[in-house]
């Protein structure tokens, strides 16, 4: 009998491995063949709900109609039942701080659609089958630029001897410009792009923070506008080259506090379209924030034989560039502030009372009104966007009575009234008088539509004060020596100076970016951004 040998042995072994390594390969390329259908339909998916998400946001009203035709167009049937194919769609905010989507929210203040894509795949080999999921998030940083207290809306006529004396005192010399050139300057705007590259700055945030000069900033402007080129930005800029001159080297701003930007992401107002005249103002009044102010009014009323005017801004005006959400502490993140204002006027009459000069000094101090960017809602085309705004007007309070100079300057407290003389006869016959009417209008939602520019001024209603009535009902005078007889001075008072302080007040106080009990509030810029995706 013959042993085989070990090398005829191992002959069948072979065989068997060669099998079994088969058996394994066949299972593996299975294997991956499902795998690799699984992740081929998956990335199907997240393109369809990529585009479904992207294409969404752009019209939130209809998010779910716009999601889904979309990803009809992608060839993702939605509705097919034998895979059943899934499609959910939900509108809600991104913060984009923290990088964290909540579903649902107030309407005004959605800006982002999340988009779940879903299939069922059956395995080709392996028995049963998988379900598989795509989820995109789509947002956009939308921005807003908005103004309280614009008076660009209320230029005429009639304000343009007080446009010369009050924007003269504010940048410290004399200014003579006519109503044309007024307009001139309010048909023309300027970016902080335009103004970064005109300082030789590198970033937005740098120009925010530079200390300018009156006269800096005005340079700054013009160069800005000559590089736009248009016909109005050149008008403007010749006009403002007129006031160079008059500028103070001396009086200082930042722009951070003038425009009230959002610090996390300030490049997004890089292109934002700033009024030239409202910033020319409000940009002095800044610089001048807790001086006081002393203007003699070279103005004609009947009955009125001169009117001093001093005044003090307390706090700081401000315009905001930023978008509708609420910070770490609660806050709107984008407000805008209109500075309080202390103002006082010495009004002397015409003629006599019993041979003596009749005076009304008039004390008016209104508080910061302030408004806040709660939402922005965007659409194609970009006018039919809307954009709210909440505002809360200023408390407004008029006396007839003596205030200090350094009393108004004084931030630490409140200004004290004193009883003022208002007839002295020869020190025989002294006429006294103290008089008060506080104003307070409610807080008030303002929803602004397109076009999105420097006319685009709401008003918040506030009760006109009425001087005339402060002097007939509210004028509590005192005789001395009592028994003296001066019935004729209430109706002096309040029926030759009513209606005239009344005419000179409301445009004076309009130019200094308050109104009698209300507000006005420009929404001069919209940038919804570009919708993109965050995860």
């Amino acid at each position: 009998m013959v042993t085989p040998t070990r090398r005829a042995r191992q002959k069948g072994a072979i065989s068997v491995l060669a099998a079994v390594a088969l058996g394994v390969s066949i299972a593996v390329a299975a294997l991956a063949l499902d795998l690799g259908h699984i992740f081929w339909v998956k990335r199907d998916l997240q393109k369809a709900a990529d585009l479904a998400s992207l294409s969404a946001l752009t019209n939130l009203g209809n998010a779910s109609t716009v999601a889904q035709q979309v990803a009809l167009e992608n060839k993702f049937d939605y509705q097919n039942a034998a895979t059943a194919n899934s499609l959910t769609v939900m509108t809600g905010v991104y913060t984009w701080n923290s990088y964290t989507f909540s579903p649902g929210g107030a309407a005004a203040g959605i800006n982002a659609v999340r988009v779940t894509a879903g299939t069922t795949v059956p395995y080709f080999f392996l028995p049963g089958s998988q379900r598989v999921a795509a989820t995109a998030t789509a947002a956009r940083d939308a921005t807003a630029g908005f103004s309280l207290g614009s008076f660009i809306a209320r230029l005429d006529s009639s304000n343009s001897p007080l446009l010369n004396a009050v924007l003269g005192k504010l940048l410290g010399g004399a200014v003579n410009l006519d109503l044309v050139s007024y307009k001139g300057l309010a048909a023309g705007s300027v970016t902080l792009a335009g103004l970064q590259a005109a300082l030789g700055l590198g970033s937005v945030d740098e120009v925010l923070n530079a200390d300018l000069t009156l006269a800096e900033l005005l340079a700054a402007s013009i160069a800005a506008l000559n590089n736009k080129g248009d016909p109005a930005s050149l008008n403007a800029a010749s006009i403002l080259g007129s006031l160079q001159a008059t500028a103070s080297s001396v009086l200082s701003l930042r722009l951070g506090e003038l425009l009230n930007v959002d610090s996390s992401n300030p490049g997004a107002a890089a292109n934002a379209e700033v009024n030239l005249l409202q910033m020319l103002m409000l940009g002095a009044e800044l610089a001048n924030s807790g001086n006081l102010l002393n203007l003699p009014l070279g103005i004609s009323i009947p009955g009125v034989s001169n009117i001093n005017m001093t005044m003090a801004l307390i706090g700081k005006p401000s315009i905001a560039i930023g978008p509708a959400r609420r910070g770490s502490n609660g806050e709107w993140v984008t407000q805008a502030h209109a500075a309080q204002v202390r103002l006082k006027l010495d009004v002397t009459l015409l003629g006599s009372l019993l041979g003596g000069v009749v005076r009304l000094p008039i004390y008016i101090e209104s508080g910061a009104a302030t408004a806040a960017l709660t939402g922005i809602q965007c659409s194609l085309p970009k006018d039919n966007s809307n954009v709210t705004i909440e505002t809360q007007p200023q408390l407004l309070a008029a006396y007839i009575g003596e205030v200090d100079n350094a009393a108004m300057q004084n931030t630490s407290a409140p200004v004290t009234v004193k009883e003022a003389t208002l007839v002295n006869v020869a020190g025989l016959i002294r006429v006294t008088g103290l008089a008060s009417v506080p104003l307070q209008s409610p807080a008030q939602e303002l929803v602004f539509n397109g076009p999105f520019d420097s006319n685009n001024t709401q008003t918040v209603a506030g009760a006109s004060l009425g001087i005339g009535g402060l002097l007939n009902s509210n004028l509590q005078l005192t005789v001395h020596p009592l028994g003296a007889n001066v019935s004729g001075l209430t109706s002096l008072l309040g029926g030759v100076l009513g209606p005239a302080l009344d005419g000179l007040l409301d445009p004076l106080l309009t130019l200094l970016g308050v109104q009698l009990g209300g507000a006005d509030v420009t929404a001069f810029e919209l940038n919804c951004g570009a919708p993109r995706l965050v995860f």
